[in-house]
């Protein structure tokens, strides 16, 4: 493997909605870690101060969002585990030439969203906690 042709971007992420801090006197934040290189991704979440759900009623989740051919595009990535002291980590290993096998590559998403996503509704919108 040829190491020097790895890319590594950080992602800062900023708090998009306070109502899903665990400590409403500090700051939320988080930031995604991506080492790539032709053919393999690597994405690492890293978040602080979100609100633990003891009964499950909310999950988090990674999701990609941009623009292909003038068309708004979004790719759900997956969970991200949550502790009961308001961190959350996740790591995704993924394709950067075809995300969702529709041939759309990492390079034609431009922003990240941690959003909570409810588990007793499924017919409620997902909420943007963290953006960047």
């Amino acid at each position: 493997m040829d190491f020097s042709k790895i890319t590594k971007s950080p992602v800062i992420l900023k708090a998009e909605n306070r109502h899903y801090a665990l400590d409403p006197s500090k700051e939320m934040r988080g930031f995604i870690k991506l080492a790539y290189d032709d053919d393999k991704c690597l994405i690492i979440v890293i978040m602080e101060n979100v609100k633990f759900f003891p009964k499950g009623e909310y999950v988090y989740k990674l999701v990609l969002a941009g623009t292909k051919n003038e068309r708004r595009r979004y790719h759900l990535v997956g969970n991200i585990s949550l502790s009961a002291y308001g961190k959350g980590e996740a790591s995704f290993r993924v394709n950067p030439a075809d995300l969702d096998g529709c041939g759309t590559s990492l390079k034609d998403y431009s922003m990240a969203i941690i959003a909570a996503m409810s588990t007793v509704n499924c017919h409620e919108a997902l909420h943007p906690v963290l953006k960047g």
